[in-house]
């Protein structure tokens, strides 16, 4: 994970590669709520869910697509409709029927699935293993200007996904109606000398 703070502006990226399972399990006991529970980012007394302006969740998921077979799920891509992929997706399911992951969200898929899609020497269906969630504080509003997959760059059995974001940062604010206290550091004698001026 990396936290980085642009103006006064706070982000948290944290990467995910979570184990495959044939069940997700309840969010108290996913690997996934384990990991935000135990990670210290920033202010190391506050939740890392809690504290920047933006987080977002990215790598690999390990979802797979339940109960549909390869050539269902080639008719669907050959079509370009993913919503009946996606009503398989385990992540998808989680997030709706699970409560997981509360306050993320994931941007409307419109791309095929990038897992084993160009491989037809394994049994599992393809999936879309590799994802980007993301959660905004309420008064930082983000916007999604694109989030898709590269197949070009297919490798590892899979093809990379990338999302390309935009959100206003936030300038530090200096009020010029009133006195602002003039802190001064004193290294000499690790003092403190505070003093009022008008701007």
């Amino acid at each position: 994970a990396v936290a980085l703070k642009f103006l006064e502006t706070s982000f948290c990226f944290v990467c995910l590669h979570l184990p495959p399972r044939d069940m997700w399990l309840s969010a108290e006991d996913e690997p996934i709520y384990n990991t935000m529970k135990e990670l210290r980012m920033g202010n190391q007394e506050s939740d890392v869910l809690t504290q920047f302006h933006h987080t977002f969740l990215l790598g690999d998921f390990s979802s797979k697509t339940l109960t549909l077979h390869r050539h269902e799920i080639q008719n669907a891509v050959n079509a370009w409709d993913y919503g009946p992929i996606l009503a398989h997706d385990q992540l998808s399911i989680a997030i709706q029927e699970s409560g997981l992951m509360v306050g993320f969200e994931e941007q409307t898929i419109k791309f095929a699935p990038t897992n084993f899609y160009k491989s037809q020497e394994t049994a599992q269906s393809p999936s879309y293993s590799d994802r980007i969630l993301s959660k905004s504080q309420p008064e930082t509003p983000m916007q999604c200007l694109q989030y898709s997959s590269s197949p070009d760059l297919n490798s590892s059995r899979r093809s990379p996904v990338y999302g390309i974001f935009r959100f206003p940062c936030y300038r530090p604010f200096i009020s010029l109606y009133r006195n602002i206290p003039s802190v001064s550091f004193q290294f000499d004698s690790l003092g403190i000398v505070q003093t009022t001026s008008r701007p």
